[in-house]
């Protein structure tokens, strides 16, 4: 155990639940709980509620990891996991009447499956296999407006024209299906394809499948695809960097994970404007590690593809970095402005840790060595680790609200994530306090949710209603996490 992390398991230790104060300027209580609901709602000044809504939770019957994995993955038994694409997520039969319950049921999301594949690799590697197959059955042949396609691109979800969700989304949002408003997607299927060579072998390359087109591939023609996408984008770029925008009215606003309407601000609260791009930090991370995977596909490009990864880790250490009165911390991303100026968002996100994941901050530089420590000591402070976890938000931010689907609330696969990092790095003690809140949340409700609430109640719990507000634009700021969210799955190794 470094100083480092005997210093933080020290204070936290003594104070394993912050207080969240509500004395932030730029924010204000706009609701204040009452006896029938007690939790109160945070917003920036300015900002007001115009819905709220309770959601009846109807609560299942406590379900163990492994089940949970079956039902995302349409298992009738373990050995049977990897045979079919995973679902998003599962609605239990008691809330099969709740459509908020059940927003990603059934439903093949891109990002969320590699991600599910890339932690199941070691146990399940079948998953990974089925989602190389899959996500290069649906991927992008050609230019399509709705449907934000490109030739190469991975899907973000995967819905039929039939499902009444996919109509509604249509109508509502001009949406065409299947949908790629997913800029993490392609950068995810390279990391998938080089983890699965590294584990199994190149045969998986010579698997053939039908494309859209219904013409016979090979996988390896798919990960070509998804790369010379990606290396097109990041050469558009003139900074090198992979950048997302906002491509039809109604589409997708930050194609990351991070994807909430609001999720990308700056520290005054100000909606990050994408009309130009956005530079995202944890998305830079991402194609930084498919560089380095391409690299290993692809050893006759290796000097290639090892250039552009340079490029994106000096771009990630030095434009991203910020130290201020918080102290040291990377940004959750640059807003690209009219005139070609990149504007940090200088705000502490759970995203930071995704460099962890990586070497980017590996050696003992002592410039890399003091990065590595800020940036450890600011997850763990008490605005960014609550006792259930680190927070998707730092507390202290403005749009902090402790139920906020991006900003505020928990999720167990940012905490599975940062965790995995802090294991590379030898914190081995402050990745057990992490997974230990996993499996506590898993303990406590029975099952493996999307994410909880980040609050100071004593244990975790579900949010239980829906809450929008109008300021800068109208938006959600609560909704209930999914019950069984399948990329929380890591909580099974735990």
């Amino acid at each position: 155990m470094n100083a480092v992390e005997a210093d933080l398991l020290d204070k936290i230790g003594n104070s394993r639940v912050h207080p969240i104060s509500p004395d932030r300027p730029g924010r204000y209580v706009a609701f204040e709980g009452n006896e029938q609901d007690p939790h109160p709602v945070y917003l920036p000044q300015g900002e007001v509620i115009v819905s709220m809504s309770p959601v009846e939770i109807r609560w299942p019957a406590p379900i163990s990891p492994i089940e949970a994995l079956m039902l995302v993955t349409k298992a009738q038994k373990v050995e049977d996991i990897g045979l079919h694409p995973v679902s998003a997520a599962a609605c239990t039969p008691e809330n099969a009447e709740k459509p908020e319950l059940q927003l990603f049921s059934d439903t093949e999301f891109g990002r969320d499956e590699i991600i599910v594949a890339q932690d199941l690799i070691k146990d399940f590697p079948k998953v990974a296999k089925t989602a190389l197959i899959s996500l290069a059955e649906s991927q992008g042949v050609d230019f399509d407006y709705a449907r934000e396609e490109r030739r190469g691109s991975i899907i973000h979800e995967k819905r039929s024209p039939e499902d009444p969700l996919a109509q509604k989304i249509t109508s509502e949002s001009g949406w065409g299906w299947a949908y790629y408003g997913a800029k993490d997607s392609n950068p995810l299927y390279i990391q998938l394809a080089g983890l699965y060579v590294q584990q199994k072998g190149r045969e998986i390359l010579s698997e053939v499948y039908k494309d859209k087109n219904g013409e016979e591939q090979e996988v390896l023609h798919a990960v070509t695809l998804a790369a010379d996408l990606m290396i097109k984008e990041i050469d558009a770029s003139p900074l090198g960097m992979l950048e997302f925008r906002q491509e039809i009215p109604k589409g997708i606003s930050n194609q990351v994970w991070r994807d909430s309407k609001e999720a990308y601000h700056h520290a005054d609260g100000r909606i990050a404007d994408n009309t130009y791009g956005i530079a995202s930090f944890s998305l830079q991370v991402d194609a930084y590690k498919a560089l380095q995977a391409l690299s290993s596909l692809f050893p006759e490009n290796k000097h290639l593809y090892d250039g552009r990864a340079k490029n994106l880790k000096d771009r990630i250490l030095n434009d991203f970095w910020v130290e201020d009165e918080r102290g040291g911390y990377f940004a959750l991303g640059a807003e690209k402005k009219e005139d070609g100026a990149y504007e940090l968002l200088r705000i502490r996100t759970s995203d930071m840790g995704h460099v962890l994941d990586s070497d980017i901050l590996e050696g003992d530089d002592p410039g890399i060595v003091r990065k590595r420590e800020m940036l450890i000591r600011a997850l763990f402070s008490p605005e960014m680790f609550s006792g259930k976890g680190i927070r998707t938000l730092a507390s202290s931010e403005v749009r902090y609200n402790p139920a906020s689907y991006h900003n505020g609330s928990v999720w167990i696969r940012e905490n599975n994530k940062i965790a995995k990092g802090l294991e590379r790095h030898g914190n081995i003690d402050l990745a057990a306090l992490v997974h230990q809140c996993t499996v506590n949340i898993w303990l406590s409700l029975g099952i493996m949710p999307e994410n909880v609430p980040s609050d100071d109640t004593p244990e975790p719990r579900i949010n239980g209603r829906i809450v929008d507000a109008e300021g800068q634009i109208k938006y959600r700021v609560e909704q209930p996490g999914q019950l069984i969210q399948a990329w929380s799955g890591g909580i099974s190794k735990h």
